[in-house]
């Protein structure tokens, strides 16, 4: 009788050692032809780092700054000690302890007999004062006494205000207090935010800034820039009481309570003054009146008040002459020349958004776009509308101005009267050709241009009091909620990451005082070259069908024989006339970096211009103010670029945009007299 076959079990198989054991077991290849041959990733990590890259949606400077700092530490130039989340979070609040932590308020209102609570949170308003005031990197950049300053024109000395000790305000507040005793100026910014899509999610931050730092500073969020100091409590929804007065007033007793609460810490200084000895010894004696402190909004008023109005009854009047005419307007804002820090449209008649930035940017636009379009021949109100908008941009224009004088403030208290004169002839044409579609204008916005100017003289350029570098927080605060909440309790959390976004600003300034102090040593650099020379053969042969460049290195080697001698610089020893051949070459470049005195600040600002796409403005004259062969440009008679737009009916004629920025108002308004 036979053994029965014992059964193979895998604990009875040998174990075949390996040198290799970190290798996998089963391996493919592939023919060469199949196009899998090898692997788009050089390893397994480096797969397994894109893939987190990927997840956690690092954009390029992201993914550059993360591999740069684990290259040192693999190198061994740098100690790395995280190994957990958790360890992360402790040393993020070991850190936070070292700074004045957020405090915890609940507000109670009595509202139809009952109690009720609301909770919210502050950062102590004379703590986040002390914090700067400590802070050495910050002390070089404050300032404290008023100050009256002035600029010569030629003719006279003119008084000009920018920051706000240089206003009316500061001055006065200074005269009222003691000798030794100097202002220190909040600025205080609340407004309510929607965090989720649906707008089920608010909050509402409120935002401090510190007037005695320059706007360069303040208007960051870097340190000594805005930062959060209060979250407000917001009182639900309620379909069945939102229209009830006693619940409207319940809303409004909730905030008042909850702001008299942030203000609690400096009402009393406020009143009596602190004294303080600042990091370089300076005493300061905060004093104030909040009633005072209101003012005019650039992006509210501006922006998003009068022109969203005015750009509604323009796209009635585009709509109203048809299909085709809406086409032609939104090809001719596409066809607008691109700008640095101007947004372009492909389409501008179905936008409903309300985005402050684009809605400007639409602004300095329309003029150009909608010219041909709404003309006195085919639409008399239309044509009207555009007389109001020319001059809404020129208020706009001035109120925008970094630097503000007598005479732009004067300029701008006109334009304000000119433009309700241009309002009214077009109400009245409205009401005489088509009465069915007036609009009222009696709103709050349309009258506010009227103090603006008041204010600006008050407290200084309208940046000052602008509520855009604190809109721009609402943005941070909405993608965290998203990407980095449980939706919980979501006050609690921000706190902490606001915290952190303090922390991280404390080598900011330091860092950006490093990069201020390389002046430009050129008025100009010129960048992205080609690969290749090009011969003036290659030239003349590829723009034989433009006459502009016919005998192109003739016309060059004349230009230059007469150009270099007239500005001192000496031609190649023993040569009389600089002689070009067919097969020299030149060098192309295509973008031009510009630096320039702005003469809306007095001080050095940058275009950045791309070839075939943007103009300059040249100085058309030699030295002796003769003017001079303009056919070839050499770079020392840039002034700046230049934006000029099509004139859509008029074939190689072009509009300059002087709308663009303040630099270029200024240059056309002073052109202009």
């Amino acid at each position: 009788m036979g053994t029965a076959p014992i059964p193979i079990t895998l604990s009875s198989l040998p174990t075949v050692p390996s040198a290799h054991s970190n290798l996998d077991t089963f391996k493919m290849g592939y023919h060469l032809h199949s196009g899998c041959a090898t692997s788009p990733f050089a390893c397994c990590v480096d797969f397994k780092f894109a893939e987190l890259a990927h997840g956690v949606a690092l954009n390029k400077n992201q993914t550059d700054e993360l591999l740069q700092l684990i290259w040192r530490i693999v190198d061994g130039q740098m100690t790395f000690t995280f190994k957990s989340h958790g360890d992360v979070s402790k040393a993020w609040d070991r850190a936070a302890a070292q700074m004045t932590p957020f405090k915890k308020h609940t507000i109670t209102i009595q509202h139809k007999q009952e109690d009720l609570e609301y909770n919210m949170y502050m950062w102590p308003l004379w703590d986040w004062a002390l914090d700067l005031l400590q802070d050495p990197l910050l002390m070089p950049h404050f300032s404290w006494d008023a100050q009256r300053l002035y600029k010569h024109d030629g003719t006279c000395y003119e008084h000009f205000v920018h920051e706000p000790w240089t206003a009316d305000r500061w001055w006065n507040v200074q005269s009222s207090l003691p000798k030794n005793g100097v202002p220190f100026a909040f600025i205080l910014y609340a407004d309510k935010t929607h965090l989720s899509s649906a707008g089920m999610v608010k909050a509402y931050p409120v935002f401090a800034q510190c007037g005695n730092l320059p706007v360069g500073i303040r208007n960051t969020d870097g340190l000594g820039g805005g930062r959060m100091v209060g979250w407000l409590p917001i009182v639900p929804d309620d379909s069945e009481e939102d229209s009830k007065l006693m619940y409207v007033n319940l809303k409004w007793v909730v905030w008042h309570k909850s702001f008299l609460k942030l203000l609690e810490t400096i009402m009393i200084y406020a009143k009596m003054g602190y004294a303080y000895v600042c990091y370089d010894g300076i005493m300061s004696v905060p004093n104030s009146d909040p009633h005072n402190t209101i003012s005019q909004d650039h992006l509210h008023v501006y922006h998003m008040g009068q022109w969203k109005h005015l750009f509604g009854e323009l796209k009635r009047h585009i709509e109203a002459l048809g299909c085709s005419t809406e086409k032609q307007m939104d090809d001719q804002f596409n066809a607008f020349p691109r700008w640095c820090n101007l947004n372009h449209f492909d389409w501008v008649t179905n936008i409903t958004y309300s985005n402050g930035n684009k809605l400007r940017d639409i602004s300095k636009q329309i003029l150009y776009a909608a010219q041909n379009i709404l003309m006195h021949t085919d639409d008399e109100a239309g044509y009207a509308l555009l007389q109001c908008i020319a001059s809404y941009l020129h208020i706009n224009m001035y109120i925008s101005l970094e630097v503000q004088t007598e005479s732009t403030i004067a300029a701008g208290r006109a334009e304000v009267f000119e433009f309700q004169n241009h309002l009214e002839e077009y109400i009245k044409i409205v009401k005489e050709t088509n009465p069915d579609t007036i609009k009222n204008w009696n709103f709050p916005k349309i009258h506010s241009g009227k103090h603006i100017f008041d204010d600006i003289m008050v407290k200084g350029a309208a940046h000052n009091f602008s509520t855009q570098p604190n809109e721009k927080q609402h943005g941070p605060i909405k993608k965290w909620y998203l990407q980095q909440t449980n939706h919980k309790n979501i006050a609690d959390q921000y706190l902490d990451e606001e915290r952190r976004k303090v922390l991280l600003s404390w080598d900011e300034l330091k860092d950006t005082d490093e990069d201020d102090d390389e002046l430009f040593e050129e008025h100009l650099h010129i960048g992205s070259p080609l690969n290749n020379h090009t011969s003036f053969a290659q030239v003349e042969e590829e723009n034989k069908s433009s006459c502009t460049f016919h005998q192109f290195q003739k016309k060059l080697a004349t230009f230059l024989n007469h150009f270099l001698p007239s500005h001192n610089i000496p031609l190649l020893e023993g040569t009389t006339w600089l002689k070009l051949t067919a097969h020299d070459q030149i060098h192309e470049h295509h973008y031009l970096k510009v630096h320039y005195k702005s003469a809306a600040d007095w001080k050095l600002t940058t275009n950045y211009l791309k070839e075939r796409c943007d103009y300059i403005l040249i100085c058309t004259q030699d030295k002796d103010g003769h003017n001079k062969n303009i056919f070839f440009i050499t770079l020392h008679s840039i002034i700046c670029g230049a934006l000029l737009v099509p004139d859509f009916t008029n074939k190689g004629d072009y509009f300059l945009v002087d709308y663009v920025d303040t630099n270029m108002f200024l240059h056309t308004r002073n052109s202009l007299k």
